[in-house]
């Protein structure tokens, strides 16, 4: 059995939306999320003693969790014809064989809030897991059909996958998120790659559509015309591209489709930038 202690500074406005997470993920606000995502932040340096080692939770979900799941799942996902309709199922079913995993010796956790912290914590990350290289590999598979040169860290090699950055086109270097809330976590800044592709609710569309959000320098190095926002704004001007400072940092917001285009115009007008 292991006996976990949550970090000092780990408020109980953090603690209420973790153990809100389990079932009802899909219910939080942007500021709840932003709130969770600092929670999760946090909850990785508190600790877990098993068999009288001390681990962090992050030391405890990269052994226990990412060492052994990681490299199979990540297997399964790019031998996925239809990856978006098959990540959600394989997720689910190495969750379920986490969770169970974590019931069982040596570990059995309990009901009390520390565990379940701890449990919640394994379980949003795998999530996260799952998600984030699902997409990856659905962005690279885009970019190889509108013959993009790029290239890309090889997700096989579990090393590999703590790379600085995802990809490179144009000697730029980008990375693929699932959503835009790492724009909103402390822990993301400051920011390390050219441009980020991702996914931003559209509300005016009723769905998610993908975008990058370049650097002002990336952007004019593929070359185009920008408009002024702020970036809470940014879904209403698309497929405009939408310019604005966002925490010191000058951005640009480009559809995906438009972004590909830019660069495959660049591609073929003069070969691959230096």
């Amino acid at each position: 059995m292991i006996v976990v202690e949550l970090a000092a500074d780990l408020t109980d406005e953090h603690k209420a939306p973790v153990l809100r997470y389990l079932g009802t993920a899909e219910r939080f606000s942007l500021a709840e999320w932003v709130t969770l995502l600092e929670a999760f932040t946090i909850l990785g340096n508190s600790t877990v003693q098993l068999q009288g080692t001390t681990l962090t939770l992050q030391a405890f979900y990269d052994r226990f969790v990412d060492q052994v799941y990681g490299d199979a799942c990540i297997a399964e996902l790019l031998a996925a014809t239809e990856i978006s309709a098959s990540a959600p199922a394989i997720q689910a079913r190495y969750a379920r064989q986490l969770y169970q995993q974590l019931r069982r010796e040596p570990f059995i956790l309990g009901d009390t809030p520390a565990t379940e912290s701890l449990l919640t914590y394994c379980l949003y990350w795998w999530a996260s897991f799952v998600r984030g290289y699902a997409f990856e590999i659905e962005i690279f598979r885009d970019l190889e059909a509108a013959h993009i040169h790029y290239t890309s860290h090889d997700l096989q090699v579990r090393e590999q996958r703590f790379s600085p950055c995802d990809l490179i086109v144009f000697g730029m270097t980008g990375d693929v998120k699932t959503t835009t809330y790492f724009l909103y976590v402390v822990r993301s800044f400051p920011l390390t790659c050219d441009y980020y592709i991702t996914w931003l609710y559209n509300t005016a569309m009723g769905r998610y559509v993908r975008i990058v959000v370049l650097t002002d320098e990336a952007w004019h190095r593929i070359n185009g015309d920008i408009v002024r926002s702020d970036l809470e704004r940014v879904a209403q001007w698309l497929p405009q591209v939408v310019g604005g400072t966002f925490l010191g940092y000058d951005l640009v917001v480009v559809d995906y489709e438009i972004w590909e285009q830019k660069v495959l115009q660049r591609q073929r007008a003069g070969g691959d930038m230096p």
